[in-house]
């Protein structure tokens, strides 16, 4: 039994993915092709949290209420059991020939060279064959990205380019932007000849498509089903501004006060988008893009020559960049948020309405119900 393993990395189409994953997923099956159901939806993320080490938390863990390291650890040994049950069953399918898992956390949450191994151990004893797809996205549109889905979920990032901010030691660089280090700790447990490294560019994608590329790269076929792209939900610069006022006001770092406030912030995200703005979000300028990206410089043309065997490793042109800082119009920020509280208090109110509605509706049912003898001793009291 084959095994395709998706691992990312985070802002590279992932979540298009799953989504064609999904589906597809009858048609898959027809080609041989097991989607894995047990450990969660089109993010497998279960998996990547029953690796990660017993003394860090994060937002997945929190969310199934596993902080005690006992709980989570026989959760963990759930998750793998109720995972090698479902492996057994699809081998047992004569028809199957290969399961898919994919989730971009394994890049995220998996940073340590014990955990990738305990999970290449384990996958071992259930495939004979694994291979392991993973995307690379030029490093400073990478931060890009990850700095709009930090606002999004209720942080406040100090910065756009966290290059001084995400260190893990002085001396290194963040494990998030590392894909040498990221690649090596892949290898190491699963074996070089098992990579399958990617260009997250449009130009190196089969078909001009990240899907269409997953597909071909994981032996899938062609996708029978097909999505319509989204359309780019990227927030302006107002808007960016807007949600990192609210996001500070309403929890930012801390996960009880900002989950608290998740409905409405996602409220928020949604007038935003809707909303709309005539630029692509905040961007740091020219030199400072640059200046970013040049950190992983040495990391980059090593990955460039080993897995590639070229060069340069991404497309260098940074022309997309401003020459200079980009002013934030704040009145336009503050439009925004009164805007949404208005929509917000006329969607409550009229919220209220429609339950006073019901509630007097069903009054007048349960009036109606009773015996007409009822009503009258009722309207008589008193």
């Amino acid at each position: 039994m084959r095994l395709i393993l998706h691992v990312g990395t985070e802002k590279t189409g992932s979540t298009a993915i799953q989504q064609h994953l999904l589906i597809n997923r009858e048609t898959l099956a027809e080609r041989g092709v097991h989607l894995c159901r047990s450990l969660g939806g089109g993010n497998h993320r279960a998996l990547v949290a029953a690796f990660m080490p017993p003394d860090t938390l994060d937002d997945f863990l929190r969310a199934q209420n596993l902080a005690d390291a006992e709980q989570r650890a026989v959760w963990a040994a759930g998750v793998l059991d109720g995972f090698a049950a479902e492996v057994a069953a699809a081998k047992a399918d004569a028809g199957m020939e290969t399961v898919v898992v994919s989730s971009e956390h394994f890049h995220s949450r998996l940073l340590e060279p014990d955990s990738v191994t305990r999970l290449a151990t384990f996958l071992d004893g259930l495939f004979t064959d694994v291979s392991v797809i993973c995307y690379l996205r030029r490093q400073d549109q990478m931060a890009l990205s990850f700095y709009s889905q930090k606002l999004r979920a209720g942080f406040v990032p100090p910065e756009i380019l966290p290059l001084s901010k995400v260190r893990r030691r002085a001396d290194s660089l963040p494990p998030y932007f590392d894909f040498d280090s990221l690649l090596h700790r892949w290898s190491e447990a699963f074996g070089a000849s098992r990579m399958r490294p990617r260009l997250y560019q449009t130009e190196s994608f089969a078909g001009g498509d990240v899907v269409e590329d997953f597909f071909q790269m994981a032996g899938l076929g062609v996708p029978d089903s097909r999505l319509p792209r989204a359309a780019n939900p990227s927030l302006c610069r107002a808007s960016q501004v807007a949600l990192r006022v609210f996001n500070a006001q309403c929890g930012g770092y801390d996960p009880a006060t900002r989950d608290c406030h998740g409905s409405r912030r996602r409220a928020l995200v949604d007038y935003l988008e809707r909303t709309g703005g005539d630029d692509r979000g905040q961007l740091p300028t020219r030199d400072e893009a640059q200046a970013f990206y040049a950190a992983f410089a040495s990391s980059n043309a090593r990955v460039a020559a080993r897995w590639f065997q070229r060069e340069s490793l991404f497309k260098e042109d940074f022309s997309a960049y401003p020459d200079t800082s980009q002013p934030v119009d704040w009145e336009d920020a503050a439009t925004r948020l009164a805007g949404f509280m208005v929509e917000e208090g006329e969607r409550e109110a009229l919220a209220r309405a429609e339950a006073d509605a019901r509630a007097t509706k069903e009054l007048a049912a349960a009036e109606a119900a009773q015996p007409a003898t009822a009503r009258g001793s009722t309207a008589g009291e008193g």
